[in-house]
């Protein structure tokens, strides 16, 4: 979850620094961990269009209310999305049935900051009823909660070295970042799963606590790496984990459902990322991933089982037929080697080949000149090609004519540009290219120009 460059401008606009100045110290009371409806929540300030307004009737705008079910984003959580309903003035009032569009919540210094997309108008000190969208809200539980359990299994599993070091908690995944030295094996992918997976099914009450620091500590509680606490912090402990933390969870840790880690990469020198799924989202991949095992079975004619078997089987035919090919590829060149010898001509008491080979790439223009070089090891090699819009070129010359005063990469310098490209190398052998295929001919006859004009 990224918010647009849009949203970052709207919570950082000078308005919304006016409201942050004129309401220090009395942060937004937070009802959110209890229930995902507040009525009569009083309207305290609007920041539209780049200042403040007693009144808005449209548009996007940044809303703050004197209470609020909306988590702010922090800690990783993202902010809660929803709907502010009018009340007409009365919290009592019958809700209209069409409500404000929040579009996003951030918390900043003690202030929950509503991002609203507005359908009608609404003032400063009248009242809603603030609703928190429970499709956003409920699986970005379960991703959070699942966080902590991952944390604890990595602990468990890779050494108590392991500490946060960032997070993400969104309703579509989780993704966290922790201190590790290298890549995890395999076998242990598959513990940290399936240790999450085990206290998920196990139902440990999720229980939230406030206490003093120092007692918060003493019980245990893993502080997150970056976060800054007050002298009263929120424990939250499910099972044999214990963080400090202040995003919202779920009851209990069997409503997480099934959590599936789907990848691990670095993100930083000594620093892993995990990402996963929880819910409906990690039984739909699962899903997924089975319907890919048995398109791959009906397309390999084989049990699931014997997919990976009958993958290296083809990995080894493969090779088989590569080494076939590369042996029938030098037969090849050898016999065409044989039929360019014909083209050898003269050029100051030295032998010179500067022919053109039929749909090579540059790999294969160095098999063909391993042919010719079988058959004529004493004179100079000039060959060109052209395959996929690519002229490919190379300049052979033997030891005798190197001493004449012979130079490949020289050679191949003056040649490229003449079919749109450039090339070098040593005075005995030299490779380039370009793109323009029609020139080639002409390149290859101008050779036998550039080597007299080296030779002494």
């Amino acid at each position: 979850q990224q918010r647009s460059t849009m949203s970052k401008e709207i919570f950082e606009s000078g308005p919304v620094a006016e409201i942050k100045k004129k309401f220090a110290g009395k942060p937004t009371a937070f009802k959110g961990y209890d229930s995902l409806t507040v009525s009569g929540a009083k309207v305290l300030a609007i920041a539209q269009n780049n200042e403040l307004k007693d009144i808005a009737s449209s548009g996007e705008a940044i809303v703050l209310l004197d209470q609020t079910p909306f988590y702010g984003e922090s800690g990783g959580q993202v902010g809660d999305r929803g709907w502010l309903v009018f009340s007409g003035g009365d919290p009592a009032h019958e809700k209209h049935k069409v409500g404000h569009r929040v579009l996003d919540t951030q918390k900043q210094e003690g202030l929950f900051l509503h991002r609203v997309e507005l359908h009608d108008a609404l003032k400063v000190g009248e009242f809603v009823t603030a609703e928190v969208d429970p499709t956003h809200r409920n699986p970005l539980l379960k991703n959070h909660s699942a966080t902590h359990l991952l944390h604890n299994a990595l602990r468990a599993v890779l050494g108590t070295h392991v500490e946060q070091r960032g997070s993400l908690v969104s309703p579509e995944r989780l993704r966290f970042d922790f201190t590790h030295f290298e890549q995890l094996k395999p076998e242990q992918f598959a513990q940290i799963e399936a240790r999450v997976n085990e206290l998920i099914v196990s139902d440990f009450k999720i229980d939230t606590q406030e206490l003093p620091i120092a007692e918060a500590r003493a019980k245990g509680a893993m502080a997150l790496f970056g976060e800054k606490y007050g002298d009263r912090v929120r424990v939250v402990q499910m099972g044999p984990s214990v963080e400090l933390c202040g995003g919202t969870h779920c009851a209990s840790t069997g409503q997480i459902g099934y959590c599936r880690v789907i990848s691990e990469n670095s993100v930083a020198a000594g620093v892993r990322r995990i990402e996963a799924l929880t819910g409906g989202a990690a039984v739909a991949d699962a899903r997924r991933t089975d319907e890919t095992l048995n398109n791959l079975a009906l397309l390999l004619k084989v049990r699931r089982d014997a997919i990976q078997e009958r993958f290296v089987a083809m990995q080894q035919e493969k090779a088989a037929l590569e080494r076939e090919l590369e042996s029938l590829r030098k037969k090849a060149a050898n016999v065409a080697a044989g039929e360019m010898l014909s083209q050898v001509v003269e050029v100051n008491g030295a032998k010179l080949l500067a022919a053109r080979a039929e749909g090579l790439d540059a790999a294969g223009l160095r098999t063909m000149l391993d042919g010719v070089r079988k058959q004529f090891s004493d004179g100079a090699v000039v060959l060109g090609s052209f395959k996929e819009g690519k002229v490919a070129l190379l300049v052979s010359f033997p030891p005798e004519l190197v001493k004449r005063g012979a130079h490949a990469g020289n050679l191949l310098k003056e040649l490229a540009p003449k079919v749109g490209g450039k090339g070098g190398g040593k005075p005995d052998m030299a490779q380039g290219g370009g793109s323009d295929g029609s020139k080639l001919d002409e390149a290859l006859t101008s050779a036998r120009e550039l080597l007299a004009a080296m030779l002494k």
